[in-house]
């Protein structure tokens, strides 16, 4: 069941950052549309569906295996089943038509902040980790649009579309380490021996990879960016590979995170802060 779970929740995580991601990006980057792209965006927004659907139903066999009418009232007043219709909600609208993409896109994001430890806390931690899982999705979305722009465009368009997206990566990354750093806070304190329980140190493998990750976008921002806009031989192919990195790190900290959220728990001897009087429960 443990290994469900975490599987379930990868799904989810994924989809959302693609689904998601893809629409926020495109709305910001304005790229080339293609029938490709919508396509996976919509593979995606199934993908996490299908995701919070299987974690309902976990969820539901945790609770005794028996569908009826008191177990689905337990269900829909949690956290998790609310989130999970907020997120369908809004993959529907995210599919459906371009004019609703953004607004789904945007339940996308607040249904993975009502789900999960923060949210717990209370409703300012579950904004927080929607503007977190919001900005980790454009990047993500962003990425994936890279790939596809270097594919079908000429090389001033693509210069211009990764230029685009490195101005506003910098707004981005920005809100996506401050918001990070305050879910941490907000869920370990200031106890530094919560970092040597199993949570904190798959949390520091976790933090790990997103300093390799910003190490790339670095890399690509001040070397391969500027050769790019310079049409020097070569740096577009260059781009893409470390972009090609750039997801594969994205991909093992979707499966760190599901491990964070799903198996693993912050220890109960850390100091818990609460940022808003009223506490997110139903």
């Amino acid at each position: 069941m443990l290994v469900l779970t975490v599987i379930a929740k990868t799904a989810l995580l994924s989809g959302i950052l693609i689904g998601a991601g893809m629409i926020f990006a495109r709305t910001t980057l304005r790229p080339v549309n293609n029938r490709f792209t919508f396509l996976i965006q919509r593979f995606a927004l199934v993908i996490a569906t299908a995701g919070a659907i299987a974690g309902v139903a976990i969820l539901v066999v945790r609770l005794g295996g028996a569908f009826d009418v008191s177990i689905a009232l337990i269900v829909l007043q949690s956290s998790s089943g609310l989130a999970a219709i907020v997120l369908m909600f809004g993959a529907l609208l995210g599919a459906l038509h371009t004019r609703t993409m953004f607004v789904g896109a945007s339940l996308i994001a607040i249904a993975a902040g009502i789900a999960g430890h923060a949210s717990a806390n209370s409703i300012a931690s579950g904004m927080v980790v929607s503007l977190h899982v919001a900005a980790a999705s454009w990047w993500t979305g962003g990425l994936l649009i890279l790939v596809s722009e270097h594919g079908i465009s000429d090389l001033p368009s693509f210069a211009n579309v990764v230029n685009r997206f490195s101005n506003q990566a910098r707004l981005m990354i920005a809100v996506l380490l401050a918001a990070g750093v305050w879910a941490i806070y907000d869920l370990l304190g200031l106890s530094m021996s919560a970092l040597g329980s199993t949570y904190g140190k798959v949390l520091l493998a976790k933090l790990v990879l997103v300093l390799v990750l910003l190490c790339l976008a670095l890399y690509n921002r001040l070397k391969i960016a500027p050769a790019l806009n310079n049409s020097i031989s070569g740096a577009d192919s260059c781009l893409r590979k470390t972009i090609l990195a750039e997801l594969s790190v994205i991909a093992l900290i979707i499966v760190v995170t599901a491990l964070l959220t799903t198996i693993l728990s912050p220890p109960q001897g850390a100091e818990m802060i609460s940022s808003w009087p009223l506490r997110f429960s139903l």
